[in-house]
C-alpha cells in the first residue's frame, strides 16, 4: 500500500525570512491536525490545555508548557476544553544555519537538522530551565508582531537561544539522546490515519501497516497512545466533527456520516463520551458562549 504522508506546505509571509507565527484559538482554528513539514516549530500554551502528539509520543499540556517539533516530525494538538489558545512558531532551518563558519554548525545545528538526534519534545513549565526558553519565545513573538527595525536579527538570536537552552535542558536532565534511526513502528499508521481516519480500517490492517501481529499491535498502541485503536480513531473523528459543526455549514447527520460514523446514534454516543453532552446540546452551548 502506498501511503500519502500528511505533508503541510506552511505559509511564509516573507520567503527571504522564513518564519510564521500562528494563533490556534477560537473561533477560526482550534486544533492542529496530524501533519508534518520541513520546518522546525515551537509551541507554547497560552490558555487552557491540549493533548499533543509528537511522533508516537502523546501528552497533555497546559498553560506555560512548551513543545519542540523537529523537522519532518509528525505532530498534532487537540484542545481539551473550550477556551484554549496555542501559539505555534514555525521557522525554516535557514534561520539557524551559519554555513559552517564556526563549530556550532557541526556540533549542534547539523545533528539536529539531519535527525541524527531525537531531542525531547515536551517541557513542562515547572522545569527549572524551561522558563529561559519561554522568555525567548515570548520575546520572539513580540518582535515578530511589532516588526520594527532590527527585528529579524533579534528573532534569529532568540531562535538560537532557544535551541541552546534545549541542549542545556538535555544536559541538566542527563538525557541520553538516541539515534533517530531506531524503528518508529507506529509512524506508517499515523501517516495513514491523518488522511484516512474517516474510512473503516481493521485492527489487522493497522497491524500490517506497522508490521506487527494484531495482538502485539493492540498492546503497543495502547502503551504508546494511552488509548485503544478504536478510541484513538474516534478521537480524530470527534475533533473533525467539532470543527465542522462550529462552521455552521453542516447539520449533525451530515457531520456524522462525513466523519466516518456508520449511524447517527453511534455518533451521538461517542460525541457525548468526549464532549459530555449530545451534539445538539453542544451546539446550543457554544451558541451561547
Amino acid at each position: 500500500m502506498q501511503l500519502s504522508p500528511p505533508y503541510e506546505v506552511t505559509q511564509m509571509p516573507d520567503k527571504t525570512f522564513p518564519i510564521n507565527i500562528f494563533h490556534v484559538a477560537a473561533p477560526h482554528w482550534r486544533w492542529v491536525p496530524l501533519h508534518w513539514h520541513e520546518h522546525l516549530e515551537w509551541m507554547i500554551v497560552y490558555k487552557g490545555s491540549f493533548r499533543v502528539q509528537i511522533g508516537t509520543e502523546h501528552q497533555d499540556i497546559a498553560v506555560g508548557d512548551i513543545v519542540f517539533v523537529n523537522t519532518r516530525q509528525i505532530h498534532a494538538a487537540f484542545p481539551l476544553e473550550e477556551d484554549t489558545e496555542l501559539i505555534c512558531i514555525v521557522f525554516n532551518e535557514a534561520l539557524i544555519r551559519n554555513i559552517q563558519l564556526d563549530h556550532t554548525e557541526s556540533r549542534y545545528i547539523r545533528p539536529l537538522l539531519e535527525n541524527q538526534l531525537i531531542l525531547p519534545a515536551i517541557f513542562p513549565k515547572d522545569h527549572p530551565l524551561a522558563k529561559q526558553v519561554t522568555f525567548y519565545l515570548q520575546q520572539m513573538i513580540i518582535e515578530y508582531e511589532q516588526s520594527t527595525y532590527g527585528s529579524e536579527l533579534l528573532i534569529k538570536s532568540y531562535l538560537l537561544a532557544c535551541i541552546g537552552w534545549l541542549y542545556r535542558i538535555v544536559a541538566h536532565d542527563h538525557i541520553e539522546l538516541p539515534a533517530s534511526h531506531q524503528p518508529a513502528y507506529m509512524q506508517p499508521l499515523f501517516q495513514h490515519l491523518s488522511h484516512h481516519f474517516r474510512e473503516s480500517i481493521s485492527i489487522e490492517t493497522a497491524a500490517e501497516l506497522c508490521q506487527l501481529t494484531p495482538t502485539y499491535f493492540c498492546y503497543l498502541f495502547k502503551k504508546t497512545t494511552g488509548k485503544t485503536f478504536i478510541e484513538y480513531i474516534n478521537m480524530l473523528r470527534i475533533h473533525e466533527a467539532e470543527q465542522l459543526l462550529r462552521s455552521g455549514d453542516w447539520n449533525i447527520s451530515q457531520v456524522a456520516y462525513h466523519c466516518g460514523f456508520t449511524s447517527l446514534n453511534y455518533f451521538g454516543r461517542v460525541f457525548k463520551q468526549y464532549k459530555q453532552m449530545s451534539p445538539s446540546r453542544w451546539l446550543k452551548h457554544i451558541a451561547k458562549s
